[in-house]
């Protein structure tokens, strides 16, 4: 009887909560879509059609304490080389890139290693709260592509 007590008051400690007290989820915003065309408009993401990426050959760096690091989602997850395609609206691969969003870094540097001989990088800011942390900005090889507005998504249309 005394330990049906004990648990029935443990339950009843844990179920209680603080009045005006909400439970805050966390954000996080550190994502881009990316469309890649050629200057003849061509989906440089489809692997059907001649001289385009091969999008399993795609790596992510990330800059880290000064080191490059190769991004490893590790197996477990659902996108483990931190990025994945998809069909858009007009029916042209996008990439969507999970970016570096290290809390040590003001500018947190992703690197996109499309093949061999063509790397991209893309910086950031972020507004970063207990909560929240979100895209502000992105420049991409050195140029401010995108800013925060809350009825746009960050999406990149880059030429090639």
């Amino acid at each position: 009887m005394k330990k049906f007590v004990l648990f029935t008051l443990i339950l009843l400690i844990m179920s209680c909560k603080k009045e005006g007290v909400k439970n805050v989820g966390f954000v996080l915003d550190a994502s881009v879509d990316m469309k890649l065309i050629n200057n003849q408009g061509v989906d440089l993401l489809n692997s059907n059609i001649d001289n385009t990426y091969n999008t399993s050959d795609i790596r992510l760096y990330y800059l880290q304490g000064g080191q490059v690091k190769q991004y490893n989602g590790g197996s477990n997850q659902d996108y483990p080389k931190g990025y994945f395609i998809f069909l858009d609206s007009e029916n042209y691969n996008n990439i969507r890139i999970f970016l570096n969003h290290d809390d040590n870094e003001e500018y947190p540097i992703t690197y996109i290693k499309w093949n061999e001989l063509d790397t991209d990088t893309i910086k950031t800011h972020y507004k970063r709260s207990q909560t929240i942390i979100a895209l502000d900005s992105i420049w991409y090889n050195g140029m401010l592509r995108w800013t925060f507005n809350s009825n746009v998504r960050h999406v990149l249309e880059i030429s090639k």
